[in-house]
């Protein structure tokens, strides 16, 4: 993954900024860790769409073209959306969780 972006993707779920929320990217002023890594890239992609706030046209999940931009897998996004949504880590389990593996 993008070192770079890694390091403020970590700084941004663990600053107390973000609400987490499930299930979505961003639902109004609650964050997956997904959007937030969103967020961190380029605030100006969020948009309404007719499913609620999207990014990049995606409401649910990590679009392709972030994801590969930031070196980012299909499989390290649904592990790390299962970790938010279903597992219920908070985001400072999920900053550690992509600090010691990705």
């Amino acid at each position: 993954m993008n070192t770079e972006i890694k390091d403020k993707w970590i700084t941004a779920l663990r600053s107390g900024q973000y609400k987490q929320g499930k299930h979505r990217l961003r639902d109004n002023d609650k964050f997956c860790c997904l959007g937030v890594l969103c967020d961190v890239v380029d605030k100006t992609k969020w948009e309404d769409t007719e499913f609620g706030i999207g990014y990049m046209g995606e409401t649910h999940v990590m679009p392709e073209n972030l994801a590969k931009s930031v070196n980012l897998s299909h499989i390290d996004c649904s592990f790390l959306a299962g970790l938010n949504d279903y597992k219920e880590y908070t985001f400072d389990q999920i900053a550690d969780y992509i600090q010691q593996n990705l």
